[in-house]
Order: C-alpha cells, then structure tokens, then sequence
C-alpha cells in the first residue's frame, strides 16, 4: 500500500510503500501539475487520486504514465469527472455519450495488456510500454541485490 507523504518542491506527490521494506528511500514521486488541469476537471482530490492509483497500477504492471502532461491531465481530468457523476473511474476515451454505467468500462479496461502488447500504448495513450533499457536496468538491479 502506498501512502502519499506530500508534496515536493517540484509539485510532485511523495509517497513510499508503508508494507515493503523500501530499496532506494522509499519514496516514488508522481506529477502532480495542475496548470492544465482546470480545463478538464474542478475535482482535484478526485484526480489525485487517480493520479496516485494509475500510477501504482502502471508501475505493478511494468507500464509507464504518458510523459505528455496534458494527455494526463486530459484524461484523468475527465475521469475525475465520470467519478463524481456515476462513482466509478469509467475511461472517458471509450465511453459513451452520455455516460452509460452498465455498458461503459472502468479503466484499466480489459484490453488495456493486450494494446500496450500492440502499440506501445493503451488506447486512450494513458499507458506506455517502458523503454527497453528501463526494463533491462531493472533486471540488472534485481540481479544484483540477490
């Protein structure tokens, strides 16, 4: 279980893992920019935490956030929105118009694997395959501290 900690001088949340003993501080830092954001959504404590939870849920599934800020902001921002209105996390990129809680999928939604598999990239380009070397560096650490 993460526990956010606050933020740094940079806007960024700080968090650390509260059950893993932590390898390099602990600490995990996550955007937390909110210039663009105020066009997409007026419910920031709801985007943070969408911001804190598709961060945990890219970095458990070897997957990165978009580096695109305002692809981010984007859709989280409208995310956040479908959380106040139906309160669930339903993916405003497959969503219908209006929002139709017993069709709509919640993100992650079920295909997300197989289009970052695919692509590179979920389909609402919220998900990214990490790079190659990021992999591999991760795998020389976990070697190393056998």
């Amino acid at each position: 279980m993460l526990k956010v900690i606050g933020l740094d001088k940079r806007g960024y949340l700080q968090m650390c893992n509260k059950k893993k003993k932590p390898s390099s501080g602990g600490k995990k830092a996550v955007r937390a920019d909110e210039t663009g954001l105020r066009k997409w959504t007026t419910h920031v404590s709801e985007y943070r935490e969408l911001l804190i939870r598709m961060s945990c849920t890219a970095e458990k599934n070897d997957c990165v956030l978009n580096k695109d800020n305002e692809r981010v902001d984007k859709v989280l921002g409208l995310m956040a929105e479908n959380v106040v209105v139906a309160g669930r996390a339903f993916c405003p990129c497959k969503q219908s118009k209006p929002l139709n809680v017993s069709k709509d999928v919640v993100c992650p939604c079920p295909e997300w694997q197989k289009e970052i598999e695919k692509d590179g990239h979920c389909f609402c380009k919220l998900f990214f395959r990490k790079p190659a070397d990021k992999r591999i560096q991760l795998g020389i650490r976990m070697r190393t501290n056998l």
